[in-house]
């Protein structure tokens, strides 16, 4: 699944264009390239129920795609456990001086700067991030981001996670790692 607003701007008489296909958008003018999946396979990371957010200020590693949030935990983490995760991807606007993610001013009618008016990147980030009162250095790229977000939980029992924390031993009452009923012990192996 993913959202590109590199895509975005297209448009036809002076409208933004939209491209449907199985009911939903494919292409909108506003907003970009949209790529739908079902039945997504879920992806599995260590989570302590803390979350973590990239913000406006944060720098960013123009190497790596920028996770904006993500599941904080690990496998030394006597609070984590396995869960599952959808993983959606995206591309939108950063600023490349200040390495830092930028928020567009989108709302707004033709004149006001904002990207849905003028679908003008530059002008839009602009007045977004005087709007937020941070720096924009006026040199953009839009780049890869994901986010991940809780999928529905998984339980041979409750609504609860399975919270397996190794390949040999899972929590008292939850599936055996040899139990390939359980999705965090065929997924990760561990």
């Amino acid at each position: 699944m993913s959202w590109d607003w590199s895509k975005a701007g297209e448009r036809q008489d002076g409208k933004p264009i939209k491209k449907m296909q199985d009911g939903r958008p494919v292409y909108d003018g506003m907003k970009g390239v949209f790529r739908w999946e079902k039945n997504v396979k879920p992806e599995y990371y260590w989570y302590n129920g803390v979350m973590r957010n990239v913000l406006l200020t944060d720098k960013i590693d123009p190497g790596k795609v920028t996770k904006l949030n993500y599941p904080d935990g690990n496998v030394n983490d006597p609070k984590s456990r396995i869960y599952p995760f959808k993983v959606h991807n995206g591309k939108g606007p950063y600023d490349k001086v200040h390495k830092t993610m930028v928020v567009p001013k989108i709302f707004g009618p033709k004149g006001s700067g904002a990207y849905w008016g003028d679908y003008d990147w530059k002008t839009a980030i602009t007045k977004g991030m005087e709007y937020a009162g941070l720096p924009f250095s006026g040199s953009l790229t839009l780049r890869k981001h994901c986010t991940c977000s809780r999928r529905p939980t998984w339980s041979p029992r409750k609504k609860k996670a399975c919270p397996v924390r190794s390949a040999t031993a899972a929590t008292a009452g939850w599936p055996s790692s040899a139990d390939s009923t359980c999705p965090a012990v065929t997924a990760t192996g561990r």
